[in-house]
C-alpha cells in the first residue's frame, strides 16, 4: 500500500511540477517592445530594416520582423527580467545591437529612436556573429537559412514552416502572407518536373542557403497578370546531390504494395526514375504521382495514390518511368531560359471483375419487375507515353516546342447473364452475352508556341511586339477487334427470341490541327501616339480543323456455312470533319492604385467581341449519315475583376464575367447505326438536333 501511495505522490509532484514550469516561462513572455530604426546622418527611416532580438545568456532567437515604411518595429511576448538583445540589420549599414531589459513591472520597454551608422567599408565586417533572418533585398523577400535552428533530418517544408507569413498547406499548395505561391524554383529552375512536393520534401534544410520570395509579371503592361514565386537557393556546395525511398508492405488474404524512387540533381542535369506495383486498386496517373510518393519526409497522406474504392474488381496495377532535363543555363533568370526535357511513364494493369446486381422496378398497383444481372471480366491494359519539351527564352521572344507519343493496348473478356421476371408473369426474358476485345491506338502530337516580348525602348506602328502565336497537331491511329455471342431469350413471345454471333474490326484515323495567335497592342497604329483611354486593343483569332476516317467491318456469323458474312446495313465507312474558326477583337483597361508596401489596388475590365463559325461534314456509305451544315454565332466574353491587396494583411478577389459558348451534335448523337445486339440497352439518333 505505501508502495502504491509513493508512486501516486510521486506522479503528482511530477505533474505538478511541470504545471509550474509551463505557467512561470508563459508568464514570462508578457512584455513588449518597440522602438525606430534611422540613418544616424540623415535621420531617415531605415525601411524594411531586419529587426532581430535574442536572448542574450544563449543566443537563442525570440523574434523577428521586417520595419515599416517609417522605421517602426514593434514585438509580443518576449520575456520580462532577463538580458536580451536587439540587432538592426540594412544593407550599407553597419549592424546595430543594444542590450536591454524589460522591467518586470512595467512589462513593456519603449527603445525610442535607434541611429544606424553607415558602414564606411564593407570589407570591414567580415566576421558576421548574428545572421539576419530576414531582409530585403530589392524587391525580394530573402530568409536565411542559417538563422533557424531545426533537427538534422529536417527539410525545406520544416523550414518553411518557420518562416512568419508562410503557410503549407496539407496539399504542398504554399501561401506567403495570404497569397498562393504559382511557382517554386530551386535555384531559379523547375525542381523535377516543378512539383512543390518533391522539392520542399526531399531537399535538406543544410542544403539550402535562402529562401525567396518575390512577385514575377506575366505582363509588365496588366500588373493584375504577376504571380508569386518562390526560389529555393542551395548553398555553393550543395548543388549536387540525390535522395530516393524504397517501401515495401504485404498484408492478408496476399495483399500487397511496393514503390521506390531514385533522383540525382546537379547544376545542369535532373534525372529521377520511379516504379510501384501493388493489388490493391491503387493506380498512378504519371511520373509526378510516383515522385509525390517517393518523398524523403512525407507529412501528410496523398489522396491521390490511395486505393480507389470507387474502381469495380480487383486491379492488379505496375507502373514506371524516368524524368530529365538538361538545362542549358546553369541558373535561369526570368526570361532567360533555355532547357530540354523528357518523361516516360510505362502502367500495365490487370483488373478481375465479378459484380452480381438485383434492380427492382415497382409500377402501378402490386405489380414489379426484377432484373437479376451477373457479369465476369478480367482485362489487361498496357500503356506508354513518352512527353518531351524544349524552351528557349530570352528578353526578346519565348519559345516552347513540346511533342508527345502515346502507345496504348487493351484486351477484354466478358461473360454477362440477364434475366427479367415479372411478379406477375414469372420469367420474362433472359439474356447471356459473352464478349471479347481488343484494341491498340498509337497517337502523335506536338505543340508549338511563339510570343515576342515589348522592346520600351522601341517604338513601331505595327504592333509586332507582345505577339502572341500557338500551333498544335494530334494525329492517331486506332485499331480493333470486337467478338460478341448473344442468346436472348423471350419466354412472353418465342417469335422474339434471337442469337447473335457477330464480329467487329474497327480501324481510325484523326488528325486534329488548331492555330490561334494574338496581336499586340494596336492603339499606336490605329491612333498614332494617342493614348486613346488606356484603352488595349488587340486583334485575336482561333481556327482548329478536325479531321477523321473510320473504317467498321461487321460480320454476322451464318450457321448454314458456318463462316462469318458481312452485315452492310452496320459496316461502315465513314469521313467526317470539322473546321471550328473564331476570330475577334479585345479591349482591355486597367485602372490601378498603390503605395509601396502598404497596399495595391487594381481594377482590369475585358471585353472579348467574338463570332464563331463552324461547318461540320460527314461522309457515309449510308445516306442518313451523310451531313454538311454550317453554323454562325456572336459568342462575346466580358468580365472584370477586382484586387485588393493589404500587404502583410490580406488581399481579396472578386470577379464578374459572363461569357457565351455554343455546341454542336455530333453524327453519333444525330445518326448512329443502330446495333441491336444487346436488347436491353439500344442507342439511337435524333436528327432533329440539327
Amino acid at each position: 500500500m505505501n508502495f502504491f501511495l509513493k508512486i501516486y505522490v510521486a506522479v503528482i509532484f511530477i505533474l505538478l511540477s511541470t504545471s509550474s514550469f509551463s505557467q512561470t516561462k508563459d508568464s514570462s513572455y508578457i512584455g513588449s517592445v518597440k522602438g525606430i530604426a534611422k540613418d544616424s546622418v540623415y535621420n531617415s527611416a531605415l525601411q524594411s530594416a531586419t529587426v532581430a532580438i535574442y536572448k542574450v545568456e544563449d543566443s537563442v532567437l525570440l523574434g523577428y520582423q521586417l520595419a515599416s515604411n517609417l522605421g517602426e518595429f514593434n514585438f509580443k511576448e518576449v520575456p520580462v527580467g532577463i538580458p536580451l538583445q536587439i540587432v538592426i540589420s540594412f544593407s550599407g549599414f553597419k549592424s546595430f545591437k543594444k542590450v536591454f531589459s524589460i522591467p518586470v513591472d512595467k512589462k513593456e520597454m519603449d527603445l525610442n529612436i535607434l541611429n544606424v551608422e553607415r558602414s564606411t567599408d564593407m570589407l570591414d565586417e567580415v566576421t558576421v556573429e548574428y545572421i539576419p533572418p530576414v531582409r530585403m533585398n530589392g524587391d525580394t523577400l530573402e530568409f536565411n537559412a542559417n538563422a533557424f535552428k531545426l533537427d538534422k533530418d529536417a527539410v525545406v517544408e520544416d523550414l518553411l514552416r518557420k518562416l512568419p507569413g508562410v503557410t503549407v498547406w496539407g496539399d504542398g499548395v504554399i501561401y506567403v502572407n495570404g497569397r498562393q505561391v504559382n511557382n517554386l524554383l530551386v535555384d531559379g529552375k523547375p525542381f523535377f518536373g516543378d512539383d512543390t512536393q518533391v522539392a520542399i520534401q526531399n531537399l535538406p534544410k543544410n542544403a539550402i542557403d535562402k529562401i525567396q520570395v518575390y512577385k514575377q509579371n506575366q505582363d509588365e503592361q496588366n500588373p493584375m497578370d504577376s504571380v508569386l514565386e518562390v526560389n529555393i537557393k542551395l548553398k555553393a556546395d550543395k548543388k549536387t546531390g540525390k535522395f530516393g525511398k524504397i517501401g515495401v508492405g504485404y498484408g492478408t488474404r496476399d495483399r500487397f504494395d511496393a514503390d521506390g524512387s531514385l533522383s540525382f540533381f546537379s547544376p545542369h542535369t535532373q534525372f529521377g526514375i520511379a516504379a510501384a506495383a501493388n493489388n490493391v486498386n491503387k493506380e498512378a496517373g504519371g511520373m509526378n504521382t510516383l515522385m509525390r510518393q517517393g518523398t524523403y519526409k512525407g507529412s501528410r497522406v496523398s489522396v491521390e495514390y490511395q486505393p480507389n474504392f470507387r474502381v469495380q474488381g480487383l486491379s492488379r496495377p505496375i507502373s514506371g518511368g524516368f524524368n530529365y532535363q538538361r538545362d542549358f543555363i546553369e541558373t535561369p533568370q526570368w526570361r532567360k531560359k533555355n532547357y530540354f526535357s523528357t518523361n516516360y511513364f510505362i502502367k500495365n494493369n490487370e483488373t478481375e471483375n465479378v459484380r452480381n446486381t438485383t434492380t427492382e422496378t415497382t409500377f402501378t398497383g402490386d405489380s414489379s419487375r426484377i432484373q437479376d444481372n451477373v457479369s465476369v471480366s478480367n482485362s489487361t491494359s498496357n500503356n506508354q507515353a513518352l512527353n518531351m519539351t524544349y524552351v528557349d527564352e530570352n528578353e526578346r521572344y519565348m519559345l516552347n516546342i513540346s511533342p508527345g507519343f502515346t502507345w496504348n493496348t487493351r484486351n477484354n473478356n466478358s461473360e454477362q447473364k440477364q434475366n427479367s421476371t415479372s411478379s406477375n408473369q414469372g420469367l420474362q426474358s433472359a439474356n447471356n452475352t459473352i464478349n471479347s476485345s481488343t484494341s491498340d491506338s498509337k497517337n502523335m502530337n506536338v505543340r508549338i508556341r511563339f510570343e515576342s516580348y515589348k522592346n520600351p525602348l522601341i517604338n513601331r506602328r505595327i504592333p509586332t511586339d507582345n505577339f502572341q502565336t500557338s500551333y498544335s497537331l494530334s494525329t492517331g491511329k486506332t485499331t480493333g477487334e470486337q467478338l460478341n455471342k448473344t442468346d436472348f431469350i423471350s419466354f412472353i413471345n418465342p417469335a422474339d427470341s434471337k442469337k447473335y454471333d457477330r464480329k467487329y474490326n474497327t480501324q481510325s484515323n484523326n488528325v486534329n490541327q488548331s492555330l490561334s495567335f494574338s496581336s499586340g497592342d494596336l492603339r499606336q497604329m490605329i491612333f498614332g501616339y494617342a493614348n486613346f483611354g488606356g484603352i488595349t486593343i488587340r486583334l485575336k483569332n482561333n481556327l482548329s480543323v478536325n479531321s477523321s476516317k473510320e473504317t467498321r467491318v461487321v460480320a454476322d456469323r451464318d450457321t448454314t456455312i458456318k463462316n462469318y458474312v458481312i452485315n452492310k446495313s452496320l459496316s461502315t465507312d465513314n469521313k467526317f470533319s470539322t473546321i471550328n474558326e473564331e476570330p475577334g477583337i479585345n479591349f482591355e483597361k486597367i485602372f490601378k492604385k498603390e503605395l509601396t508596401n502598404r497596399y495595391s489596388k487594381n481594377v482590369q475590365m475585358n471585353l472579348d467581341a467574338k463570332w464563331q463559325f463552324y461547318n461540320q461534314q460527314n461522309s457515309s456509305v449510308h445516306d442518313i449519315q451523310n451531313i454538311n451544315q454550317s453554323y454562325r454565332r456572336f459568342t462575346p466574353e466580358a468580365n472584370i475583376t477586382y484586387s485588393n491587396n493589404q500587404i502583410g494583411e490580406y488581399r481579396t478577389n472578386f470577379r464578374l464575367s459572363y461569357a457565351a459558348s455554343s455546341g454542336y451534335p455530333s453524327i453519333s448523337q444525330l445518326a448512329p447505326l443502330v446495333d441491336s445486339s444487346n436488347l436491353y440497352n439500344i442507342r439511337k439518333g435524333n436528327l432533329n438536333l440539327l
